[in-house]
């Protein structure tokens, strides 16, 4: 939760900077997509199997459209 509001922090201090809101939003699906699928593959939950963890990193990058 912490990490949200200074990333909710760190947005506004860009756009008060003149950087554009596209480029925001892609910087933070790009960490997003990093992160999650850092957790995904090297943290993974025992019962899952991997092709569903391949298939839902899978569908995050399409989502974010990276």
């Amino acid at each position: 939760m912490i990490v949200g509001i200074l990333l909710l922090a760190a947005t506004g201090y860009s756009l008060k900077r003149g950087l554009p809101v596209g480029f925001i939003q892609a910087c933070t699906a790009a960490i997003s997509v990093l992160v999650s699928g850092t957790v995904l593959f090297f943290h993974p939950d025992p019962d899952c199997a991997f092709p569903v963890r391949r298939f839902e990193f899978g569908m995050m990058r399409s989502f974010y459209g990276l």
